[in-house]
């Protein structure tokens, strides 16, 4: 396992670990220590076939259609030094998964907002670019939080076309304004 690493694409990751994603537990793909020796990032991936559709076709529909509705997810965390030392690439965590969320905030200061699968645009609800987040939980953490909470988009702005109107700003998006999402810190 020692090809894994977090700057691989989720196809040649796919190539590397091939069907070992099928049990749908985490998967240790890379470790970087931090600037702080007692932390180490840890980068999983897990292969999420529960992910709500933002087309409106349930998972029963998408199946009728042998549609893939599996797909690698990723995720990082810190864990102290000690710890992730015992954790090796390719070593599999059972009772812990990925929750998708999906705001109108970066999480950093370069993060993209969602894109098409064609990359060619911008996803947004009312005018608003949504940004997707990864996050490992327990599984009845999952539970609790209620699962994955994905954002319906409503329209794609080009790429070009966003990069000209994008400013950056703390505001508050119109979308949690008129009560379409709730409204977040």
């Amino acid at each position: 396992m020692e090809k894994l690493n977090r700057n691989l694409t989720n196809g040649e990751l796919f190539n590397i670990i091939g069907n070992k994603l099928d049990d749908k537990l985490l998967m240790i793909i890379d470790s970087i220590i931090t600037s702080n020796s007692e932390y180490t990032m840890l980068y999983v991936v897990q292969m999420v076939d529960d992910l709500p559709s933002n087309i409106n076709v349930s998972k029963f529909e998408a199946e009728q259609l042998d549609w893939n509705t599996n797909m690698i997810m990723r995720a990082m965390f810190n864990a102290k030094t000690d710890i992730a030392g015992n954790l090796p690439k390719g070593t599999k965590i059972s009772g812990a998964r990925i929750r998708v969320f999906d705001t109108f905030t970066p999480d950093f200061d370069d993060q993209s907002p969602r894109l098409t699968y064609e990359k060619d645009g911008i996803r947004t609800l009312l005018g608003d670019p949504i940004y997707r987040h990864t996050q490992v939980v327990y599984d009845y953490e999952f539970e609790n939080l209620g699962g994955h909470s994905v954002i319906d988009y409503d329209n794609t702005i080009p790429i070009a076309e966003y990069e000209k109107i994008k400013i950056k700003s703390k505001s508050i998006p119109i979308a949690a304004i008129l009560g379409k999402i709730p409204i977040t810190a």
